[in-house]
């Protein structure tokens, strides 16, 4: 019979493996270029993130898109911006940064997702929660993220299985119509060699 201590260890180690980890990055971008990076985020999902530029410069534009193309964050002649919202739909969310000025700048790039962008002590302090509540608290957080997770892939395999029907279905339609066609092309050169034999008197 498994322990309950090693019940918790195999629910400690589940939890570090499905964690969502913290995207932490920097990359130069030359004077008047833009560059995105994408992120894929689940569906009600909290993202937080920071974007700062070194040395300070405030050339710096600060755009955030959702899958559809929407804009969820736009900040214009700053050198450091800060973000937070929660995904209404899953799929690769853009930040994009552009330099609108002539000198080229380092831009150092932090995301937090899932249950990383919580902050579980200013949520402690505000329930009067107890250290053990708190990491029950995240426990929790995590596995509704790696149900959510598990929804989300579902979406996608049941997404594309849609689509490989209906790619199967457009080309066995195709197969069919292009039998037809030369079916049919067949039997016009048959009638018309027919034809231009006789008129010839060579039948």
């Amino acid at each position: 019979m498994v322990s309950s201590r090693n019940l918790c260890r195999v629910v400690f180690v589940l939890c570090a493996l499905y964690a969502t980890p913290i995207l932490s990055m920097s990359f130069q971008i030359d004077p008047l270029a833009m560059r995105c990076l994408g992120e894929e985020v689940s569906k009600n999902t909290l993202v937080v993130g920071e974007i700062s530029a070194k040395p300070s410069a405030s050339t710096m534009v600060i755009r955030v898109f959702d899958p559809s193309g929407s804009l969820l964050y736009n900040k214009a002649n700053v050198n450091q911006g800060k973000f937070a919202f929660t995904g209404h739909e899953s799929g690769q969310h853009q930040f994009c940064v552009d330099n609108v000025g002539s000198t080229a700048f380092t831009v150092n790039f932090d995301l937090k997702t899932g249950v990383e962008a919580k902050d579980y002590y200013s949520i402690a302090k505000k329930e009067n929660l107890k250290p053990l509540e708190v990491e029950l608290r995240k426990l929790e957080d995590i596995a509704t993220m790696i149900h959510n997770g598990f929804l989300y892939l579902r979406e996608r395999e049941e997404t594309m299985r849609n689509t490989n029907e209906s790619t199967h279905t457009r080309v066995i339609f195709f197969s069919l119509f292009t039998i037809f066609v030369l079916l049919g092309l067949g039997v016009w050169q048959m009638y018309y060699l027919k034809s231009f034999f006789r008129t010839k008197k060579l039948i």
